[in-house]
């Protein structure tokens, strides 16, 4: 039996010449992320290890978490963390505060924005522009 070099493929290298070099280096890719150690949740270390399929377990806090197969956190659980953290930015002020106080913010912002300047458009600038100069002529 020839001996197998696993230099380039790495763990692959096990499936030889099978399955084609695209899926070798894309197995390849999970196994190393699957392996590898993640930052845990609740200590922020990187000691989080894969137990089994979707279980993950902290090295130093001792917690076990449920994620993906492949990673602890999933794409699908960035964006639904994402989409409820800006429902509940946008919700809780007017939820937990009382209306008076809400009412007298919105007040506040239309009179700031309101004695803002607004800055004058390009076009109405070079407009003027041509006046004046049409003026001194």
């Amino acid at each position: 039996m020839i001996f197998m070099h696993t230099k380039k493929v790495g763990t692959t290298g096990r499936f030889g010449n099978k399955y084609g070099s695209k899926v070798r280096h894309a197995v390849a890719k999970i196994e190393a992320s699957s392996r590898a150690y993640h930052v845990c949740p609740q200590c922020l270390r990187l000691t989080l290890d894969r137990q089994s399929a979707g279980i993950w377990k902290c090295r130093k806090c001792n917690i076990t978490i449920a994620g993906g197969a492949y990673s602890p956190v999933t794409v699908a659980s960035r964006i639904m963390k994402g989409e409820v953290e800006a429902f509940v930015e946008e919700a809780a002020p007017a939820a937990v505060a009382p209306k008076e106080i809400v009412s007298t913010k919105v007040e506040e912002k239309k009179e700031a924005a309101e004695t803002e300047e607004k800055p004058a458009k390009k076009r109405a600038t070079k407009a003027k522009a041509k006046k004046v100069k049409e003026d001194k002529e």
